[in-house]
């Protein structure tokens, strides 16, 4: 009795001794290979096969040599089903499966505890994607490529070959289209631009819904849509197998959506992966959305100061030079004619640094236009007639502006009053003889006024009936208003147009 009892005391030992070393590590491959080794020693087995649900079953000894007997165990963690654990070889005695299990009972629980920690690095890493994602995005100099930088960490963490961003169709709102497709070597790039259905297929559903999706056979479900609606699909397709579908949703809005996508054969993704993702794709959609409202208020500033460059030297540096010009043709009456050709000549160069200085506010205005400023306004539009009158009179007028002209005046009013002030000008040029003319508009809470004042040689005492001037009444009385042409203060001819505003809400 001595024998057997020492024998038990041995087998004890090697049980204890592989429960303790298989609960020490919390690295799964590492688990799984030490729990199939013990089981071949504990038992004298010459082959062991642990297979656990969603890996590659894991095999130590020598799996060729044929064995006389075979033993299977289940692993489990909580009676929750984990996989199995056979050995083969022999012969085997009573207590063996007895050990057996118990070293499968230890091997559930060390299984378990290394997912969780799995999982826990996991989140980890997730968070701190995202982290990392929110300080790119809202730096003050982010190197742009927002989609590329989401993606590409996406695809990092989540151990995938590929990641990709669809966004909605910016011509077809029933569709969607890949912006960034991030693969090893560009083998997705024959993907980028594709656009796919948004109510036939995983990424449109996973966009109209705001649900993320998994998919274990995503590669056959693309290519058969590719090949159902566009007659083909690239080959890359079918080599795709486990894809996690997520909503990039910054609150209520959905900014577009993000997959990352495992190769056929590849470990599946579950659901503790679909919820990391989504976390991250929630994170870093809020990051673009406020890194975007950033860049915006950085825009307006530039355009707020660009407008107010531009309506200082409208307001204040042109009036000015015009004062002086004034003040000079005055002068030049006074002078001896040696110095008028001088003092004419210095009246040129002022015209022509006006004329530089009305192209310069037209840049500035335009070139915030083309950045996305609001195309179009009031002024600009008041400018660009009057610059273009200015060879037909052969001279530029004096311009002010007065009040909210680029806000106040309805969109549907402007082209009466445009039209008003580009046949004003013309009738100054064929009619009146002038060398000067100031255009004023003036907008006020209630009504906008338009006053064009010419230095020529004034309406005559009897008029003949003017179409024009009846055009101008007609465009007027069209909003309510009025026209009316008479004597200016100081010579010339003075027209008035005034239309009433509605009130601001």
């Amino acid at each position: 009795m001595v024998v057997p009892l020492a024998a038990e005391r041995r087998a004890n030992t090697r049980l204890l001794d592989a429960v303790i070393s298989i609960s020490r590590d919390l690295r799964l491959e590492e688990v799984l290979r030490s729990v199939a080794g013990y089981a071949c020693e504990l038992v004298g087995a010459r082959h062991a096969t642990l297979h656990v649900a969603g890996l590659d079953p894991v095999h130590h000894g020598d799996p060729n040599e044929a064995g006389s007997a075979e033993l299977t165990v289940a692993l489990d963690s909580g009676g929750e089903p984990l996989g199995t654990l056979r050995v083969r070889g022999g012969p085997f005695r009573p207590e063996d499966e007895a050990d057996l299990r118990a070293l499968a009972g230890a091997a559930g629980i060390a299984v378990d505890n290394a997912r969780r920690y799995a999982r826990s690095r996991q989140r980890e890493r997730w968070l701190q994607a995202s982290n990392e994602i929110t300080a790119m995005l809202l730096a003050e100099e982010h190197p742009g490529g927002e989609l590329q930088l989401i993606t590409g960490r996406a695809r990092t963490v989540a151990e995938a070959p590929i990641a990709a961003i669809a966004v909605a169709h910016e011509h077809d709102p029933d569709k969607l289209v890949f912006k960034v497709v991030d693969t090893p070597g560009g083998i997705g790039d024959s993907l980028v631009g594709s656009a796919v259905d948004m109510a036939t297929t995983a990424s449109g559903v996973v966009y109209s819904s705001g649900e993320p999706l998994l998919l274990d056979t995503y590669g056959d479900a693309a290519a058969n849509w590719q090949e159902k609606y566009n007659g083909g699909a690239p080959p890359v397709l079918r080599d795709l197998g486990s894809a996690a579908i997520v909503p990039l949703a910054a609150g209520e809005s959905i900014l577009g959506v993000l997959l990352v996508i495992r190769f056929r054969g590849e470990p599946l993704f579950g659901d503790p992966d679909l919820e990391l993702l989504r976390n991250f794709a929630a994170h870093a959609a809020l990051a673009m959305r406020y890194a975007n409202a950033r860049a915006d208020q950085r825009r307006l500033a530039v355009f707020e100061d660009r407008d107010r460059i531009a309506g200082d030297m409208q307001d204040v540096v042109i009036r000015r030079l015009f004062d002086i010009g004034l003040g000079l043709q005055g002068v030049n009456r006074l002078v001896q004619p040696a110095l008028r050709a001088r003092i004419s000549g210095l009246v040129d160069d002022l015209d022509g640094t006006i004329r530089d200085l009305r192209h310069s506010i037209f840049s500035l205005r335009n070139h915030s236009a083309a950045e996305g400023e609001q195309p179009g306004g009031l002024s600009e539009e008041v400018l660009r007639v009057i610059a273009q009158a200015t060879d037909t009179l052969g001279f530029e007028p004096r311009v002010g502006l007065t009040g909210a002209v680029d806000g106040a005046v309805p969109a549907d009013i402007r082209p009466d009053l445009l039209a008003t002030l580009r046949e004003a000008l013309a009738n100054v040029a064929r009619h009146a003889r002038a060398s000067e003319v100031h255009v004023e508009l003036r907008i006020e809470p209630d009504a906008l006024t338009l006053h064009v004042l010419d230095d020529g040689i004034g309406i005559p005492a009897v008029r003949a009936r003017s179409s024009g001037l009846a055009n101008l009444d007609r465009r007027a009385q069209r909003w309510g208003g009025s026209m009316t042409v008479g004597p200016s203060g100081g010579g010339g001819t003075r027209l008035t147009w005034t239309v009433p505003l509605p009130e601001q809400g």
